[in-house]
């Protein structure tokens, strides 16, 4: 909670849950020499299968769930959901030439942006308050504009390039973008 830096992933199913979490935690603790001591959740039991919370418990993490019927317990966690929420219906709304079925990959780039945006709550950005590092946002663009990408596998006489619409950040690599191509 120190950094309020938050994590999205798009799931298919919630039987990767727990692959995802043991891979956050193991994130934080190679990468940031984080290690993580509590582990909160919503007391919702599709949220912390048993299976989870024994390799959670067997990490050494103390697993904390809410109380039921109390989301205001949650409540650093409800408001950047929230946040992030509504940032990912107005990146829809306002992109209509953006397939709906690319929500995920807007609700991922609404997260990327949450973390890079000052918190006032922590007089931070939260990426800075987990890496300790002072932040450089000048490969930010506008999502949903059009862009091109050099398309490698072209024939001699194809076009160099393809265009198509910005829709996300790469997390890892800040050179790289995301783009949706619609053919």
């Amino acid at each position: 909670e120190h950094s309020r830096y938050t994590w999205a992933v798009a799931m298919r199913t919630k039987d990767k849950v727990k692959e995802h979490i043991i891979y956050i935690i193991s994130v934080l603790q190679a990468q940031y020499s984080i290690n993580v001591k509590r582990l909160r959740y919503d007391n919702a039991r599709e949220n912390m299968p048993e299976v989870l919370k024994q390799a959670v418990m067997q990490l050494g993490i103390i697993v904390e769930p809410s109380p039921p019927y109390t989301p205001q317990m949650d409540g650093v966690a409800e408001k950047a959901g929230q946040d992030i929420w509504n940032s990912t219906l107005s990146l829809m709304n306002n992109n209509q030439h953006i397939p709906q079925y690319l929500w995920p990959e807007l609700l991922v780039t609404s997260t990327y942006l949450y973390n890079r945006c000052y918190n006032p709550s922590i007089n931070s950005r939260p990426i800075e308050a987990l890496t300790g590092v002072k932040y450089n946002d000048d490969h930010l663009r506008i999502i949903g504009s059009q862009c091109t990408v050099l398309d490698p596998m072209r024939q001699k006489c194809d076009p160099k390039c393809q265009v198509g619409t910005l829709i996300g950040y790469d997390e890892t690599n800040r050179k790289a973008y995301r783009v949706y191509l619609p053919h």
